[in-house]
């Protein structure tokens, strides 16, 4: 009865998904800034469906994979390593990360609060805005050290670099972790939302995040995060992210929805009041959705996800039930989803 809730929860979100947030949704921003700013944020995106975490790389199989197939297969979008992995026909997303041996990576390390020897007292542990598929070798060289900037990495993969913190880097880790230039801002978004939406959690390593409603980010990390989101805009990959995610779990990224709320809270516009219509025009429909030349940002990047390219939009959990059965998709002993609304 418990899977069949959550089938029924996600059917039910297909029908609303890809057509960016709905009216409403962020009322709580209108004219808010800083900390107040921050606090209608998490009141707007908190409360969600907790995902069961070892089922997370059956909804990743539609959020987190090439929008081009390869030799008719899907590739998992890997952050961490430029690995072809392939999901085979027939597979599910399970079944694929056990034959290439991925693993499920968390980007603000879950033992940093960890409490009672538990890690899964929290939402955040399964909280999709936290957890991307990983290459297995990448994610244990990362292991739990804070995002950083290296000049002399210990491992350097070409996409993931771990080795000694560069000055100013680090928050007291002899260690980070750098992504490739391409994703610093995906990592970014997801640190902002992270320290909107946990920023109660008690932090028992606090390189990068203090117990505190604002600003939550030391100011090391405030400055760094900024930088990277900067130079890496939001792409159409996080985008379509954005909609699966509200999909399968029911909420948003709003640092993805606004590209400049993390200035108004932290940065350059801190104290500026902010208003949704003033903000740049991200177009929230994914490509399959958009005519040619739809995309008005002027944040593409054709070297993420090209004009055009992936297969049409589907409700997955309809499109694949001579696949795929209902068990498969939920996993194998999982329970259902909860809604939560972490205050």
């Amino acid at each position: 009865m418990k899977k069949l809730y959550l089938i029924v929860l996600l059917v039910l979100a297909g029908q609303y998904a890809f057509a960016g947030y709905t009216k409403g949704y962020y009322d709580r921003l209108e004219g808010q800034s800083k900390e107040q700013l921050k606090r209608a944020a998490k009141e707007s995106v908190a409360r969600h469906q907790t995902l069961p975490y070892y089922d997370l790389p059956n909804y990743w199989q539609y959020s987190d994979v090439y929008p081009d197939l390869v030799d008719g297969l899907k590739r998992w979008w890997d952050m961490y390593s430029s690995e072809l992995y392939l999901i085979q026909e027939g597979m599910t997303g399970k079944q694929s990360f056990s034959q290439n041996r991925m693993q499920r990576e968390h980007a603000v390390p879950k033992s940093w609060w960890k409490q009672n020897g538990s890690v899964e007292y929290t939402p955040a542990y399964s909280d999709m805005w936290n957890l991307y598929p990983s290459d297995g070798a990448a994610n244990q060289a990362k292991l739990n050290y804070p995002f950083g900037v290296t000049s002399n990495p210990r491992y350097n993969n070409g996409v993931t670099k771990v080795g000694p913190a560069n000055v100013g880097f680090g928050g007291g880790s002899a260690n980070v972790f750098e992504p490739a230039d391409e994703y610093k801002g995906d990592f970014a978004r997801a640190c902002f939302y992270m320290a909107t939406v946990y920023d109660d959690i008690h932090w028992v390593i606090n390189y990068m995040f203090s117990k505190e409603s604002y600003p939550t980010l030391m100011p090391w990390a405030i400055e760094m995060l900024l930088h990277w989101s900067r130079m890496d805009p939001v792409s159409q990959k996080e985008i379509d992210r954005n909609n699966y995610v509200e999909q399968y779990q029911g909420n948003r990224n709003p640092f993805v929805d606004f590209p400049q709320l993390c200035e108004y809270i932290w940065g350059s516009r801190a104290g500026q009041r902010f208003y949704a219509r003033e903000q740049d025009d991200i177009d929230p429909a994914p490509a399959c959705h958009r005519r040619p030349g739809h995309y008005r940002a002027g944040k593409w990047r054709e070297s993420r996800f090209r004009p055009g390219g992936g297969e049409p939009c589907r409700n997955p959990h309809t499109a694949d039930q001579g696949e795929q059965s209902d068990e498969s998709l939920v996993g194998e002993g999982s329970g259902s989803g909860q809604e939560v609304f972490h205050s």
